[in-house]
C-alpha cells in the first residue's frame, strides 16, 4: 500500500497574495518526512519546493505562498504540477487544474442600480479575445469587438454578479427560456464542489442525491429584465422558469459601448439556506459564466465568452472554484 495519500489541492487567498493548499496523508503507523514540489505550468517563477513531516496515521497541510506582484488571473485555469518525494524514496506525482478567482465579503449590500463604484477594489476576471470564445457564431464569426469583465461578492444573505460588457451592437429579441439566444449572459452555480455525485442505478435515489447545480440566465428582453432559471438539482422546490424579484435582484442597463448587469441572488435561490456556519470566509463554491452576444436577429447560436470555459455541457460541466474572503481590510 502507498505510504501517501493526495488529499487534494485546493487555492486559497491568503493577507498575503494567493495561496494553495495541498494536503497529504499519511497511510502508515510511523512518522514520514520528505518534500513537495510544486509549480504552475507556464507560468513564470511559480516553482517552490516545501518540506513536510507527518506522524503516523496523520495529515499535514503544506502552504504554496505567492506575493500579489504576481499576476495570476483569475479568469485563467492553471495547471498544476504536484511532485511529492518521502525521504525513504517514494515518490507520489500529479497533475491538478486550479484557478485564483475570490469573492470579498461585502460590509454592506449593493444597491444593485448598476453603480460600479460599490464594486471598486474588487478584482475582476477579464475576457476578452477569440482564445476566450466557447461558442462562435455562424452568422457573424468576423465580429469580435466585444469583451467582458466579471466580479462577485457576498454576504451571508446572497452572492453578487456585476458584469460590464463591452459591445457596440445589442441584439434581444427572445424572453424565457430562449432569451440566452441574444445578448444575454448564463451563470452556473455549484454550492457544494467537493461533492461527488453517485449514480446507484436507483433513479429516484438519485434524484434526490443530485449535486447542488443551477444555472441562471439574466438578459434585457423586450418585456423588460428577465432572469430565468435554465438549469436546477431541485425541479419542486426550484423549478426552471423565469425568477421574480424575491428569488433574484437583477438590473441590466445598455450603457455607451455596452451593457451593464448586476445581481443580487439569494444563497436560498440557488439551493441552500443560510446558517450560522454557513457562508463564511473561507468556503467555496463552483462558478461558470458565459456572456453571449447576437449581432443579428437570425442568429440562435450566438458567439460566447465563457469563464472557465462557460456553462456547455460539451465541457464536462466543469467550474472554477470561488473563494468567499473576508471583507478586505478585516482582521
Amino acid at each position: 500500500k502507498p505510504p501517501l495519500t493526495l488529499v487534494g489541492v485546493v487555492p486559497s487567498q491568503g493577507e498575503e497574495g494567493k495561496r494553495v493548499l495541498i494536503t497529504l496523508r499519511n497511510d502508515r503507523p510511523t512518522a514520514i518526512s520528505g518534500k513537495v514540489q510544486f509549480e504552475l505550468r507556464y507560468t513564470k517563477d511559480s516553482e517552490q519546493e516545501v518540506p513536510f513531516s507527518i506522524p503516523g496515521n496523520g495529515s499535514e497541510q503544506v502552504v504554496i505562498s505567492y506575493p500579489p506582484s504576481m499576476q495570476l488571473s483569475p479568469s485563467k485555469v492553471f495547471q498544476s504540477h504536484v511532485t511529492v518525494t518521502a525521504d525513504d524514496g517514494y515518490v507520489l506525482d500529479r497533475t491538478e487544474l486550479v484557478n485564483f478567482m475570490t469573492a470579498p465579503r461585502m460590509e454592506s449590500a449593493p444597491e444593485i442600480d448598476g453603480d460600479e463604484g460599490d464594486w471598486e477594489g474588487i478584482a475582476a476576471a477579464r475576457l476578452k479575445g477569440k482564445w476566450e470564445f466557447v461558442r462562435e457564431s455562424s452568422v457573424s464569426p468576423e465580429d469580435k469587438d466585444f469583451a467582458a469583465s466579471i466580479r462577485y461578492a457576498w454576504d451571508p444573505v446572497a452572492l453578487y454578479v456585476y458584469i460590464r460588457v463591452e459591445d457596440a451592437t445589442f441584439v434581444q429579441t427572445h424572453t424565457g427560456k430562449d432569451i440566452w439566444q441574444g445578448d444575454s449572459v448564463q451563470l452556473a452555480f455549484d454550492l457544494d464542489p467537493a461533492r461527488e455525485e453517485k449514480r446507484t442505478g436507483n433513479l429516484l435515489a438519485d434524484e434526490g442525491d443530485r449535486a447542488p447545480v443551477s444555472e441562471i440566465a439574466v438578459a434585457l428582453t423586450p418585456s423588460g429584465v428577465q432572469a430565468v432559471r435554465l438549469k436546477t438539482f431541485d425541479g419542486i422546490r426550484l423549478p426552471q422558469g423565469v425568477l421574480d424579484a424575491k428569488d433574484i435582484r437583477a438590473r441590466a442597463a445598455k450603457e455607451d459601448g455596452g451593457i451593464v448587469y448586476e445581481l443580487a441572488i439569494p444563497w436560498a435561490t440557488l439551493g441552500r439556506q443560510p446558517s450560522a456556519d454557513w457562508p463564511k470566509a473561507g468556503d467555496k463554491i463552483a462558478v461558470a459564466a458565459a456572456v453571449n452576444d447576437s449581432d443579428n436577429e437570425m442568429d440562435t447560436a450566438p458567439t460566447a465568452l465563457g469563464l472557465y470555459r462557460g456553462v456547455s455541457h460539451s465541457n464536462g460541466g466543469r467550474k472554477g472554484l470561488l473563494i468567499l474572503e473576508a471583507t478586505p481590510g478585516s482582521p
